[in-house]
């Protein structure tokens, strides 16, 4: 009977077809679904993007995807990320250098003291003003003389880490730094050093990113990390180098992430939240920026991508450049996870709330004289201990004493007055 309905043979045909092809797709959107619920498969699919950052808020980071033929890279990873460890022992606060603010003992080794690892465009001058203020407030609290030693400069390129820490004693020092999705530090460092300092053109975008290059070079958060040796890719096991980077150091935070990972940090320390307020090194709406060294301000062209640029940062050609740093930026972001988990994540977030709320006290009482202007002038009399860094640290005094974020220790307002 079926011969003389070939008709319906064949759309019997479609419609298994079709069914079949249903439930496919069914059974890979669940099981994609049950990879990401939890959150340790977060670093497997947020390495499977380029992540554009901006600093000022993270919620609008936006995304584009890296191409397939790169995936088999991406779930061979094999990078083991860690809970980064509450401190227990006595904080590593000594008494800081009589000179200590000026760049030739910042570019001197050292063993010991609150070591900062300051990369290029991970809003780092910020968090470096963050390391300035804990270690000018432990040591004014707790023993009594004006700074704990500490390191908080960009240091010696292209090998800061190896050439000021290379001999540190883990017992006497707290390591630790910040990175930013590797995409987008890049692109911020063009746009800055390049465009706005050197006035090169976008033209040169690609050679200039492909080039060596203390700020946007192959491999550089592994070169600038990498505590044992100059990282060398064509001599040196870059997975093996990434993993070291992640166990030797105390804490590694997320400019994506700022305010959770100056949090956890304040619970590793076991310090009070007054510690770490800040004002940002680059103020919202601020075009200007000065390094200090020549007293004026560079104005800052924003990071505005054509899509010859953006196909390039899609490129095959670009993810090799940048490939095993995108892994040891997502296995620090999976172990900033981690130890949020560790720390208990209900606790964490409710000092995060409280954090932002303090931050938010601040944006709208502490307005320091910054190194540039929103002219362009140039301020001498600044209001920062360390060029654009470390601002307005008699208001975040005030702030934290208006809002009793002191905790248990002493607050240098009262015994002032």
């Amino acid at each position: 009977m079926t011969q003389f309905y070939p008709y319906r043979r064949r759309k019997g045909r479609k419609l298994c077809i079709c069914m079949l092809f249903c439930m496919s797709v069914a059974l890979t959107n669940r099981f994609f679904n049950l990879l990401t619920e939890h959150s340790y498969n977060l670093a497997v699919v947020e390495t499977m993007y380029h992540r554009k950052a901006s600093t000022d808020n993270a919620e609008k980071d936006s995304f584009h995807i890296i191409p397939r033929d790169n995936e088999e890279h991406i779930f061979n990873n094999t990078l083991r990320p860690r809970v980064f460890e509450t401190w227990t022992a006595p904080l590593p606060c000594f008494p800081a250098e009589s000179t200590w603010d000026r760049q030739s003992v910042q570019q001197t080794p050292t063993q010991q003291g609150f070591l900062f690892v300051k990369p290029y465009k991970c809003a780092s001058s910020t968090v470096a003003g963050v390391q300035i203020r804990m270690a000018q407030q432990l040591a004014q609290r707790q023993y009594k003389f004006s700074m704990c030693q500490a390191r908080f400069t960009h240091g010696p390129q292209p090998f800061p880490a190896h050439t000021l820490y290379a001999d540190r004693s883990s017992t006497r020092s707290f390591l630790w730094t910040v990175l930013r999705e590797p995409t987008a530090r890049a692109v911020s460092g063009f746009f800055h050093f390049r465009v706005s300092k050197r006035n090169d053109s976008i033209a040169n975008f690609q050679r200039s990113l492909l080039q060596p290059d203390p700020q946007a070079k192959r491999d550089y958060y592994l070169q600038s990390l990498y505590l044992n040796q100059q990282f060398n890719r064509n001599i040196h096991d870059p997975i093996q180098v990434a993993q070291e980077i992640l166990q030797e150091y105390n804490f590694i935070g997320i400019t994506e992430r700022l305010d959770e990972s100056l949090v956890v940090l304040m619970l590793l320390l076991q310090l009070p939240m007054s510690d770490i307020l800040y004002v940002p090194a680059k103020q919202s709406g601020a075009s200007y920026d000065s390094n200090g060294k020549y007293r004026k301000c560079n104005f800052l062209q924003p990071s505005i991508l054509t899509p010859d640029m953006q196909a390039f940062l899609e490129s095959d050609d670009w993810y090799n450049e940048i490939k095993y740093d995108l892994m040891l930026y997502n296995a620090a972001n999976r172990s900033l996870d981690l130890t949020i988990d560790q720390l208990g994540r209900d606790h964490v977030q409710e000092q995060v709330q409280r954090f932002r709320q303090a931050q938010q006290s601040v944006r709208e009482r502490c307005h320091p004289v910054l190194p540039c202007d929103d002219a362009g002038n140039f301020r001498p009399d600044a209001d920062c201990l360390w060029k654009d860094s470390a601002c307005g640290m008699m208001c975040l005094d005030k702030v934290a004493t208006e809002l009793d974020l002191w905790g248990d220790y002493y607050d240098p307002t009262v015994l002032a007055s």
